[in-house]
């Protein structure tokens, strides 16, 4: 009572005002923006021109609607992930208005709810929104025709990273002394371009981070790590209105996609997932090939090399082959930038294919697109392309391959997901680099040279168009074509090297160079033809008869030409998939022949490395790259044949497709098994598996520039690099995924056991050279062995099965009885010495 009173009384002592005392009034959005510079589009913008700050107005009929938001880094640095191109958020935003302010939300598409199930009505529960920036109202004003607007900060909004993060967040998992942007600098950040258009909004800034004492200073790129400046347009984007249909995802073709579950649905497999895809009407829809009423239109940026623009060009309108299968002609248009054009690549309104050449390139190319994720229609896209991906310049980081195979293998959950980043073009980059290598070893003509280039372009552009059309990789296609064919252009010609070109083919290398056919694949293969007949003809009115359609498409997926198998399914890494024609940088219907050429090629090319580099005018560095280069085009083929050793062959399929005994999962023969197992052991595995003379390695020299060659940074260690090399192969061989699958495939199959393996690995790495002198590489590669049985015998961490420790078990006292003193000394004090340490390392592991 005494609270309630005082707050009376302190009411009434309170002045009273008065109907003719002054007031002052607020002022509206029109008096609060006299004399900004006004830009008209979905949200008008008004700049002040003498501090630069930016407002934007929100009519109340925008609000409660929902819009794209897309952002892209338009300029950036490596060391901090971000580079020109790179695409960024692509979501769905509301705007709301609560009280004084407006709210920017991030709505959560991932979840549908029959609007006729009653569960509709708890649509939004346990589902957290996320509400991204509320910002005050600045003005507001209601014009005669009862519209109100209303004015926010686009400054407030924008210059900080309220819709989107900038700064990447620290890897947990590092412990090094990482590269820090350190904090926004309020001061330094600014807009840099505004631009405004009916359908689209775009502000683009310059965000400024400042860090006041770097460890870490990056690379030249950086000019001064104290202060780093990232560009990154954002686009508001008013939802399309069209008589777009969305098409939904099926198992069997790879198209990127917007993943939504349907949570009124009993089904197992209860997705609604909506696959991304252009907008292509036909003119003439009763026709059976029709041009689009509106094409997809690529520009060549003017960046883009003279010389190179006709293959550019070729490349994207090779993919209207593929169109024509799904009903339509010429559903892609090419046309080049003027260089007098009064817009910017950056233009989401314009599909642009842009060249840049930077000092630390992050890829040859990179496609991707962005979307309405309610729908999964394309909106947009860009393709960035690296000038490197032609030249001969060579990532030596990767050549040098000092980090130890267990670093190299990461687990997928440890690595972010980023659907657009594709490391197709550093692969091809290496390839492109062995290819022109390779001809200048055997001395080829400047015509040749050229045409291994320009089909390099051309093959590039069609893989990161592919992925701007919507489809994701298929890493099986490259074993459709017949081995005996892969010369044979009157073959390559109709059908390519692949059954895609959405896969990471490599530069396909002939024996007799008289014999070469094409360098890379140039057309779209036969899964890319059914792929886009899937995502683009246009549907039957009859859904039953739609339906009926698409199912007797989709039920060819066991063809051999239409095989498919993505990312999640491929073999790079033991962590990866089962399949080993799921694999990157394979060739043929019979992947192990094609690896073995593929070696034989490099050992023919390491012999002749010397006499083709003997009148050099150079340093030594381009032969010291070669023969680094040679080894690893070696090692990719042992890796390629290592995956075939439990390995899983896998078909996709609905249960009606599996008759006459077919089933998803078979094991690979155990005669493939084992004829891989050989090679590995007579040509990877042995003493004089490299063929490099003691005068090359004599002669592994990089060029001095500078301060910037101390130790033995001036020596390339040969030694170290295929020991690392040889490590990877032995660490997949060995690792429990393998061996533990090897044993779960005895079930259905499998007749290559892990005790096989084991023994054939026991005797090709110990016993060749039991009796007499080994090489320091050969006892590096014996203690590495010796310690990975130990480590599976012992099985301190519980991850290999019993099979596997018994196998491992037997191996050690297999090794223990012929590395016992009493044989000892037959051979020089450095290998007595070192089977010392191997009998110690073997009591050890036995020690269970």
């Amino acid at each position: 009572m005494f609270l309630s009173h005082g707050i009376g009384l302190f009411c009434m002592l309170a002045p009273i005002a008065h109907a003719d005392d002054e007031t002052e009034e607020e002022e509206t959005l029109s008096q609060k923006v006299d004399g900004f510079d006004k830009l008209d589009g979905l949200f008008p913008l008004y700049q002040d021109p003498e501090s630069g700050e930016v407002h934007m107005v929100i009519h109340d009929d925008q609000l409660d609607k929902e819009y794209i938001y897309f952002s892209q880094t338009l300029n950036g640095v490596l060391e901090a992930s971000q580079f020109r191109g790179s695409y960024r958020a692509n979501e769905v935003l509301t705007i709301r208005k609560y009280f004084n302010r407006i709210e920017i939300v991030a709505v959560n598409t991932r979840y549908y709810f029959d609007p006729e199930n009653p569960l509709s009505r708890a649509a939004d529960a346990n589902i957290s929104e996320s509400i991204l920036a509320s910002m005050e109202i600045i003005a507001d004003e209601t014009d005669a025709d009862g519209q109100t607007s209303y004015l926010i900060s686009a400054s407030d909004l924008f210059l900080e990273e309220k819709l989107q993060q900038i700064a990447p967040s620290p890897n947990p998992d590092y412990s090094g002394n990482r590269f820090s942007l350190g904090g926004l600098d309020g001061n330094k950040t600014k807009f840099h371009n505004l631009r405004n258009y009916d359908s689209n909004t775009d502000l683009i800034v310059d965000y400024v981070y400042h860090n006041d004492k770097p460890t870490n200073w990056g690379s030249a790129a950086v000019t001064d790590a104290h202060n780093v400046t990232i560009r990154v347009a954002h686009s508001l984007i008013e939802m399309p209105k069209n008589n777009y249909q969305p098409r939904y995802d099926d198992f069997r073709v790879g198209y990127f996609m917007h993943k939504s579950d349907d949570m009124t649905s009993f089904d197992h497999t209860p997705f609604r997932d909506v696959i991304h895809r252009w907008n292509l009407e036909p003119v003439n829809p009763e026709l059976e090939v029709s041009p689009p009423k509106q094409p997809i239109v690529w520009w060549i940026e003017n960046t883009t090399p003279i010389e190179f623009r006709d293959a550019v060009k070729e490349g994207v309108l090779e993919w209207n082959k593929a169109f024509e299968s799904a009903g339509f002609s010429n559903a892609i248009e090419v046309k080049v930038q003027p260089d007098d054009a009064d817009w910017d690549a950056g233009d989401i309104d314009y599909n642009v294919l842009r060249w840049t050449s930077s000092p630390n390139p992050p890829f040859g190319g990179y496609g991707p697109s962005f979307v309405n994720p309610r729908t999964g229609e394309i909106i947009g896209a860009d393709i960035m392309l690296e000038l490197v991906y032609i030249t001969n310049r060579v990532r030596y980081d990767q050549l040098l391959a000092s980090k130890s195979a267990r670093d190299e293998q990461i687990p997928p959950y440890l690595v972010q997901p980023n659907p657009h980043r594709c490391a197709h073009s550093q692969f091809l980059m290496a390839q492109m680099a062995l290819g022109q290598n390779m001809l200048n070893l055997q001395g080829a003509t400047d015509i040749e040279k050229s045409r291994l280039i320009k089909e390099g372009i051309k093959h590039l552009v069609l893989h990161e168009v592919g992925h701007t059309l919507g489809l994701n990789h298929n890493m099986k296609a490259s074993t459709n074509l017949a081995f005996a064919d892969l010369h044979n252009t009157a073959v390559t010609d109709v059908q390519g090297l692949a059954g895609s070109v959405m896969d990471y083919t490599p530069v396909n290398l002939a024996m007799d160079t008289n014999a070469q056919g094409k360098y890379f694949s140039d057309i779209p293969g036969a899964y890319d033809h059914w792929a886009i007949e899937f995502g683009y003809r246009p549907p039957l009115e009859d859904q039953e008869a739609e339906r009926a359609r698409v199912d007797a498409l989709v039920s060819r997926s066991l063809e051999p030409l239409l095989t498919f198998g993505n990312d999640a399914d491929d073999m790079r890494s033991p962590y990866g998939g089962i399949d080993p024609r799921v694999m990157i940088g394979d060739l043929s219907d019979n992947p192990v022949l094609w690896a073995k050429e593929r070696s034989a090629i490099a050992d023919n090319l390491l012999e002749n490395v010397v006499n083709k580099h003997k009148d050099d005018h150079k340093s030594f560095e381009h032969f010291t790259s070669d023969v680094l280069m040679l080894i690893g085009m070696k090692t990719n083929s042992a890796r390629s044949i290592a995956n075939h050793i439990g390995g899983v062959y896998v078909e996709r399929g609905t249960v009606d497709q599996f008759k006459d005994g077919k089933t998803p999962f078979t094991p690979v023969p155990r005669k493939v098994q084992t004829e891989a197992m050989k090679w590995l052991i007579n040509d990877f595995f042995a003493a004089k598996a490299f063929k490099i003379d003691d005068d090359v390695l004599a002669s592994l020299q990089w060029q001095r520039r500078g301060f910037d060659h101390f130790g033995t940074g001036q020596m390339a260690n040969v030694n170290s690099n295929i020991l690392y090399r040889q490590d990877s192969v032995l660490y997949s061989l060995l690792h429990e995924n393998t061996l533990n699958r090897m044993t779960s495939t005895e079930a259905y199959g499998n007749q290559y056991t892990v005790h096989d393996m084991l023994d054939d690995l026991t005797e090709g790495i110990l016993f060749p050279d039991i009796l007499g002198n080994t090489t320091p590489l050969r006892r590096e590669l014996q203690v590495m062995y010796v310690g990975y049985l130990s480590d599976i015998a012992q099985n301190s961490s519980s991850a290999y099965d019993s099979s596997a420790q018994a196998a491992a078990g037997h191996q050690l006292r297999k090794i223990e009885r012929i590395t016992r003193p009493r044989i000892l000394t037959v051979s020089g004090p450095a290998t007595r010495q070192h089977r010392k340490l191997i009998h110690k390392m073997v009591s050890s592991g036995l020690q269970m």
